[in-house]
Order: C-alpha cells, then sequence, then structure tokens
C-alpha cells in the first residue's frame, strides 16, 4: 500500500509499505500549485542489504527530475548517508504537473522495507 500526506504548502511525504519491489509508478500524485522543490530525502524502516536502493522521480510524459538519482546504501536507512547524494536536475513544477515515483534498484538479499519519501519545497 501506498500513500500520501501533506501538500498545502509545506513538505509532501510518500509511504510505500512492505517490503520493496522493483517497478516503474509505484506511486503517482499531483502537484496542486506550481512549486519549487529544494530537497528529496528518504528513508526505509529496514536496510537493503546485497545492494542499495534507487529511487527515481519522474515528471509524467516526461524524463527524470534527477542527475544523480536518489538512492539509500546497503546496510543504511538514510539516503542522507549515501556515498553518492542525489543531485536535482528540475526544481520548477507547474500547477497539475504529475509525479511519477519509480524504484529502480532494491537490496539483492533484502529489498528494504516501508519507504518513506519527503518532498521539502522553497
Amino acid at each position: 500500500m501506498a500513500y500520501i500526506q501533506g501538500g498545502g504548502g509545506g513538505p509532501i511525504s510518500i509511504f510505500i509499505d512492505g517490503d520493496l519491489n522493483v517497478g516503474d509508478n509505484q506511486i503517482s500524485f499531483q502537484l496542486p500549485v506550481a512549486r519549487t522543490l529544494a530537497s528529496v530525502r528518504a528513508e526505509v524502516e529496514t536496510a537493503p542489504t546485497g545492494a542499495g536502493i534507487t529511487v527515481d522521480i519522474e515528471v509524467a510524459g516526461g524524463s527524470t527530475i534527477f542527475s544523480t538519482l536518489l538512492t539509500i546504501d546497503a546496510t543504511e536507512t538514510d539516503s542522507g548517508t549515501a556515498a553518492t547524494p542525489a543531485v536535482l536536475s528540475t526544481t520548477a513544477f507547474s500547477q497539475y504537473d504529475i509525479l511519477e515515483i519509480n524504484i529502480d534498484v532494491v537490496g539483492s538479499t533484502l529489498p528494504g522495507t516501508k519507504l518513506h519519501l519527503v518532498f521539502d519545497f522553497s
């Protein structure tokens, strides 16, 4: 199960429960107003093992918002400690843009569980 919290002007949180799986458009959401994205961070309840987690976020019908994708390293629970930090290439979004969450890689031994993404806007 996946769900969304927030969005009225503060951060938007996305939750994907259970064991993580590779797949496109795990959840999508529409921005109610034009926004400027300052950062995106990720955490999991259970760390992946064997490989890290890679998350891509795309504008529907478009391309990734990252020049370097968002990752959580193997055995870690937070993207803030990633060896290679995510780099945003798109930060300005129009009203009604739809953002899609894709999970490109999960842990190969244990996939990781309960992904939480936080979108901070300026």
